[in-house]
């Protein structure tokens, strides 16, 4: 499927538009036009002391290097993205070489910092069927208490060596109108694989919160990027975006304990690569990909946070493909797949009411919103 600057053009537009009436929205909420404290901090509580956990930054690949010519080796020493193929995906290509360009220029490798959370961005949960039942031509409708989005699933685990992609518009946060009570309210975007399916319990991902905070003394947000192989906690890391950047995100893997993550800014055209591995007796299974707003768990309970009303939001250029095949398999984000089946996930607050829904007006173009007590 061919997409446009027109097209980007118009995911931006949206995502604007999102993020406009979402400071409206926090203008008019209770107690939210409070005095701001510390932003852009994981919350207060959520950090760990210690060396992270199964993460660490790759190195710089050389100045003014093509990304195109590097040798498979030197694909892997520098976590470069697996790109599209350029004939049979010209657009995809061409998002692939701009993001990636940034490598060529040391001035814009963000050396973040990694600080270890306590923070979970897990498996779905409480899906209220089958990943096999309720379909039409491979296509169905999913519920669920922590994710929201569109998945994949394949029984036949095709994604064993997978990358995956899309590029998020940044929402404001904030808590729902009037709310302010006295915590944090989370609101977790991210790629990944693996997870839908009860049988794949690690998930391998990475992507950014839009986090509120709001009481008497104050407001704050946080709008954090972190990595993460469920089991093992989010790591945060301090790559640097705000409300309204368009943040890309590319994840994937070479093995089934050895997998990668992208991030690039299209606003400051920054970017940060990491290479992850999962906790012992882990390994990535392959059965599902997905583009996902999630509200997490903090700590070593199951129970869920509360979801950040971010209003409205949009994600495009949603992809992934097992890149080293010889005939590689192609899937957007809202296609009725090859082989499995596609997903629209609705995500459902603890009284069982709808709190983040999903459209898909176009193959790789996703809208997100809030609704119900999360609004």
């Amino acid at each position: 499927m061919k997409f446009t600057n027109r097209q980007i053009r118009l995911t931006i537009i949206f995502g604007l538009l999102g993020f406009a009436a979402s400071t409206l929205t926090l203008v008019s909420a209770f107690g939210q036009n409070a005095p701001a404290i510390a932003s852009n901090t994981p919350p207060e509580g959520t950090v760990l002391a210690g060396s992270p956990i199964g993460i660490k930054q790759v190195e710089s690949p050389p100045i003014g290097f093509d990304p195109a010519a590097m040798s498979a080796g030197d694909r892997l020493r520098y976590a470069i993205p697996p790109a599209p193929d350029a004939v049979m995906h010209p657009d995809e290509y061409e998002h692939w070489k701009r993001v990636v360009s940034a490598m060529a220029d040391p001035k814009k490798r963000v050396q973040t910092t990694l600080m270890q959370t306590k923070i979970r961005h897990g498996p779905a949960r409480k899906l209220n069927v089958s990943p096999t039942s309720g379909l039409v031509h491979g296509v169905g409708t999913l519920q669920s208490s922590n994710w929201s989005g569109t998945a994949v699933y394949d029984p036949s685990d095709r994604f064993k060596v997978e990358a995956i992609f899309g590029a998020f518009v940044v929402p404001a946060a904030r808590q729902a109108v009037g709310v302010c009570d006295g915590g944090w309210d989370y609101a977790s975007f991210w790629v990944g694989i693996d997870g839908l399916a009860s049988n794949s319990n690690d998930v391998l991902q990475a992507g950014f919160d839009s986090d509120a905070y709001c009481a008497a003394n104050g407001t704050s947000t946080c709008y954090c990027a972190w990595i993460e192989w469920f089991p093992n906690d989010a790591i945060y890391v301090n790559f640097p975006f705000s409300p309204g950047d368009l943040i890309w995100i590319e994840v994937w893997n070479t093995s089934a304990t050895t997998g990668y993550a992208y991030l690039y800014n299209y606003s400051t055209e920054q970017y940060a690569s990491y290479v992850l591995t999962p906790p012992a007796g882990t390994a990535l299974v392959g059965n599902s990909v997905e583009w996902i707003v999630e509200r997490p768990s903090i700590g070593s309970g199951t129970t869920l946070a509360t979801l950040a009303n971010y209003n409205a939001t949009s994600m495009y250029s949603g992809f992934a493909w097992n890149y080293n095949a010889s005939s590689p398999t192609y899937q957007y984000a809202w296609q009725p797949p090859a082989s499995g089946n596609i997903y629209a996930i609705t995500m459902l607050d603890d009284s069982g009411k709808p709190i983040s829904n999903v459209g898909a007006p176009q193959l790789n173009f996703l809208w997100f919103w809030n609704s119900g007590s999360s609004y």
